[in-house]
């Protein structure tokens, strides 16, 4: 594993990827930076999944106003970047996806680059929640990101895309970023290690599947790791987001 630590840089930019839908981008990114926030890390949480984005209903937040809104604002100075930004009660900032779906094509990649370039230095981490697409807005946000968690299940179905997505990745010189996390790890399905041994890769994570706790948390609208902290999947996300804030993580 290539290890990627960022104790010398300050304001990290991490972006949560993954090329199907479904496979719990969100939970983990959500969980990842709430982890951070409670750790007294000032953490932000960009919703740039446009169209169809809920990190806002996660947190139970009111998202009236998101991306699509600000945009149309004219100026995306820091200010009014932050005036559309809610607060969690951990302290997490969220800009939100809009509530209206139709609304994403008005959002360009210049417009997410201006966005994080206008806040991202007030962050100790800015988690970027993007949707499964490899398109120009993506790809600009990749591209700023000095990590990027690209997550994967153990279904077949995901792991042949993922494989080309990697291959996209390499070609893209985006390779060196990349750290891939197992979300719903089951051995009754497949092995992680037959995963790997088939993918030729390490996963950097391992998060176990608990759906009962995973769903609870979502319809109440309350992080796994704070609604069911001692439960096996809180405990993973914890410390993977522990170990991020410190800088210093590895294959597990």
């Amino acid at each position: 594993m290539k290890g990627i630590l960022f104790e010398m840089k300050k304001n990290k930019i991490i972006t949560v990827f993954g090329s199907k839908g479904g496979v719990g981008k969100t939970t983990v990114a959500v969980n990842l930076a709430t982890v951070l926030s409670l750790a007294g890390y000032r953490t932000a949480l960009l919703d740039f999944d446009l169209q169809f984005g809920d990190a806002s209903v996660y947190l139970d937040l009111d998202s009236k106003q998101g991306i699509c809104e600000l945009v149309q604002e004219g100026t995306l100075s820091k200010d009014m970047i932050q005036s559309y930004m809610m607060t969690h009660k951990t302290g997490l900032s969220l800009l939100s996806a809009s509530e209206r779906p139709e609304y994403a094509e008005i959002v360009q990649s210049k417009h997410g680059e201006e966005i994080i370039n206008g806040i991202y230095t007030e962050y100790d981490f800015t988690f970027i929640d993007l949707s499964p697409q490899m398109n120009e807005f993506n790809l600009s946000a990749l591209e700023k990101s000095d990590l990027i968690l690209y997550i994967v299940n153990p279904d077949i179905s995901t792991l042949r895309s993922a494989k080309k997505t990697l291959e996209l990745m390499k070609a893209l010189k985006l390779a060196h970023k990349v750290e891939v996390v197992l979300n719903r790890e089951d051995d009754n399905i497949i092995k992680a290690k037959e995963i790997e041994s088939l993918m030729k890769l390490k996963f950097i994570y391992k998060i176990p599947i608990e759906s009962k706790y995973a769903v609870a948390s979502l319809n109440q609208g309350i992080p796994i790791v704070i609604n069911a902290r001692k439960c096996k999947m809180a405990k993973r996300l914890t410390e993977f987001g522990m170990k991020i804030g410190d800088g210093n993580y590895g294959v597990t």
